[in-house]
């Protein structure tokens, strides 16, 4: 049987990611912003990979949620 006190250091790193995700996520956005539309294919890709950011920090606050509804 998996201990209650993994779980939470588990929730804890899952916290931890999400919240370098967003400092990425933040990175792209201010790289975004430097590419004018002659640059359009960058932006395109950055604006891909913003998309996939925000689909990795919803997953990881998911699972930690999960993590903390199994730890009540």
């Amino acid at each position: 049987m998996i201990e209650l006190n993994t779980f939470s250091k588990n929730e804890e790193k899952l916290h931890q990611i999400s919240d370098y995700l967003e400092q990425l996520k933040h990175a792209l956005v201010e790289i975004s912003a430097d590419y004018d539309e002659e640059q359009e294919d960058v932006s395109d890709l950055l604006g891909d990979a913003l998309e996939t950011m925000d689909d990795l920090i919803d997953i990881v606050n998911e699972t930690a949620d999960e993590i903390a509804e199994l730890e009540e």
